[in-house]
């Protein structure tokens, strides 16, 4: 338990060092545009959540991780319920930006960097459990968990997006933050967790586990940093 717990605390200052980025901890000093090129640009990362997970399961051993990774895959398609896909250009059009801008746009060069970061950083290796579980829950799940949390904030102080109001990003931030107060339920983020405290069981595991959180955390902040000094469009 003391590995997982050490990981945690290591985990828990990546966070807040995230949290405290000028981009995200300064939504509100963005002018409407910029912060709408944030989201644009933000959109890609959930675009490809699927080709990344479709990716980790196939490299897991893990038949716990692989379950929880199909099971989220799935989720991104429910059945009688439009996708994820689409309920982010929904969101999106409900604050005023127009499908034809959502659907058009393109990476910037910042943008695609970080995906290929990530697909870089999750190359297969022997013992491909720690990273691909680590790396597919702090960027994707632990990650827009708290991103969310501070952009629902600002959608709703910004442009009066309530709740109620939204498909995409309310319901993510409910089910990826990191130990999720709100339910009785466990997050997405905090299913992981529980696979992580049983693979990760030696100091080398534990040291290996922190330098991919290290790295991961160095992708988000390569995101966000193209957005200081006026933006980055290109």
């Amino acid at each position: 338990m003391k590995f997982i717990e050490e990981l945690n605390n290591h985990e828990n200052q990546l966070i807040e060092k995230l949290r405290s980025h000028p981009i995200l901890s300064g939504l509100d000093r963005l002018t409407n545009q910029e912060f709408e090129h944030l989201l644009l640009q933000r959109r890609f990362f959930s675009l490809n959540f699927t080709p990344v997970m479709e990716h980790v399961l196939v490299g897991l051993e893990n038949q716990e991780a692989k379950k929880i990774i199909g099971w989220l895959i799935r989720e991104e398609y429910p059945h009688y319920a439009p996708s994820h896909r689409e309920d982010i250009v929904s969101d999106l059009m409900k604050i005023g930006i127009p499908k034809n801008k959502i659907l058009t746009t393109k990476p910037t060069n910042r943008t695609q960097e970080t995906i290929n970061k990530t697909l870089k950083l999750l190359e297969y290796e022997e013992n491909f459990d720690i990273k691909g579980t680590i790396v597919a829950r702090f960027i994707f799940e632990v990650c827009p968990g708290e991103e969310y949390e501070l952009i629902v904030k600002e959608l709703e102080r910004r442009y009066g997006m309530k709740r109620e109001d939204s498909v995409f990003y309310w319901p993510h931030f409910k089910h990826d933050k990191k130990q999720n107060q709100a339910t009785d339920q466990l997050s997405h983020s905090d299913k992981f967790s529980e696979i992580l405290s049983k693979i990760i069981d030696s100091e080398n595991k534990l040291l290996r586990a922190k330098q991919i959180l290290d790295s991961a955390y160095e992708i988000k902040l390569c995101f966000y940093n193209q957005f200081l000094e006026g933006g980055s469009y290109v």
